[in-house]
């Protein structure tokens, strides 16, 4: 092999080896812009901190709110009359396999981890279940396990 194939090999390693990295390290989804999670994204809006739905699990407390959805700059949210929730369903896919339709003015119930970013205005809930218009949406178990990543009930892999 010449020293310019050679040289070809080396920097088609070094590229794929540095997209190898840059792909594990982000864990993105490839989806959007944002730096979302693939299983858990939810295309968020920019924090300080970016954190995901499985930091809300993991951070969060388990706790029930009702409240009214308003949407704002592609993002969902529950309004109560003491706070503003924004609500994480996690994968797009599982999200669409639901059925849930989303409308502005709904009165709807959310469980799931919920967590105060420091210095947000907005708190945040990992939802576990949604309940709108009478119908329950499940999109995590009660230990905040993803349904979409096949360990839920719901979930792909599930004997």
């Amino acid at each position: 092999m010449n020293n310019k194939n050679r040289l070809t090999a080396i920097l088609i390693l070094i590229l794929m080896t540095a997209f190898a990295l840059h792909i594990s390290a982000s864990d993105g989804c490839g989806d959007c812009s944002n730096d979302c999670s693939g299983d858990d994204c939810d295309h968020e809006q920019e924090t300080t901190t970016q954190l995901r739905g499985r930091d809300f699990v993991r951070l969060g407390e388990l706790g029930t709110v009702t409240g009214t959805l308003k949407p704002d700059k592609g993002e969902w949210f529950l309004h109560t009359e003491e706070n503003i929730y924004e609500i994480h369903l996690g994968d797009h896919e599982h999200r669409a396999k639901t059925g849930i339709k989303l409308e502005e003015g709904k009165t709807a119930q959310a469980t799931g981890f919920i967590y105060t970013q420091e210095g947000s205005e907005t708190i945040d809930i990992s939802v576990c279940t949604i309940v709108l218009d009478e119908k329950e949406y499940r999109f995590r178990e009660d230990d905040g396990t993803p349904l979409w990543q096949g360990c839920g009930s719901g979930g792909r892999h599930r004997q």
